[in-house]
């Protein structure tokens, strides 16, 4: 019987060949709001309510359009299509696959760069004796959760748990290894629950709310809170 067993951290799973993850070095702070952008797809308005983000992430080339001009904003964002998006966003360089870290994913593969470069901060899954990244997979908001604050550099040993309880009522959703990580985020305006004092854990997002997300993550270009990473 095959047990698949979720790794919070890949950065553990490849401790012999990561020994950490390292905090990202950003560019200068990006402020949309200080600058006006014209409408680049047709089905993101100018009044709607990612067009900076979306807009502005496509200036700086880390998140693209499709070939007939749409942008698809409430299409959801798979493993994928975020590793490469983060990798963007962050400015990292896309890694020289000869040989790929993932039973599923093939050296040759279009995303394999990209997801190379962000294995040292996106989860993974174990299926045996083999790493799994499932890149077809929806992204799931926790993980984004986790990928965003190995990326900023925070310390999570500081991440206030309680806050979590107090704030969601589905707090049991969110995987144990991810809490912390989740109450950094939360807590530093990197992601948000709902209305109604959810967050969804679970729950995949959209293109557009993954622009909204790493727009808030990149905005500060000095914010490193762990150099070296932990």
């Amino acid at each position: 019987m095959k047990v698949i067993q979720k790794i919070c951290l890949l950065s553990l799973i490849f401790s012999l060949m990561v020994p950490y993850a390292r905090a990202v070095e950003y560019g200068a702070e990006i402020n949309p709001n200080e600058t006006k952008y014209e409408q680049t797809f047709s089905d993101v308005p100018t009044d709607h309510w990612a067009f900076t983000y979306i807009a502005e992430l496509t200036s700086r080339g880390a998140i693209s359009g499709y070939p007939d001009g749409l942008f698809r904003p409430n299409r959801l964002v798979t493993r994928e299509e975020f590793a490469r998006i983060m990798v963007g966003a962050a400015g990292l360089p896309p890694a020289a696959v000869t040989q790929s870290s993932f039973a599923d994913v093939p050296a040759d593969y279009w995303a394999s760069p990209f997801i190379e470069a962000a294995r040292s901060y996106m989860t993974a899954y174990k299926n045996g004796s083999q790493y799994q990244f499932k890149p077809t997979a929806g992204a799931l908001r926790e993980d984004i959760a986790v990928a965003i604050v190995k990326l900023k550099g925070y310390d999570t040993r500081l991440a206030d748990l309680s806050m979590l309880q107090a704030m969601f009522t589905d707090v049991d959703s969110i995987s144990a290894s991810a809490q912390p990580y989740v109450a950094i985020a939360v807590e530093n305006s990197l992601i948000s629950g709902y209305p109604n004092e959810t967050f969804r854990a679970q729950d995949t997002i959209s293109r557009a709310e993954a622009a909204s997300i790493l727009w808030r993550a990149f905005q500060y270009g000095s914010d490193i809170k762990v150099p070296g990473g932990e």
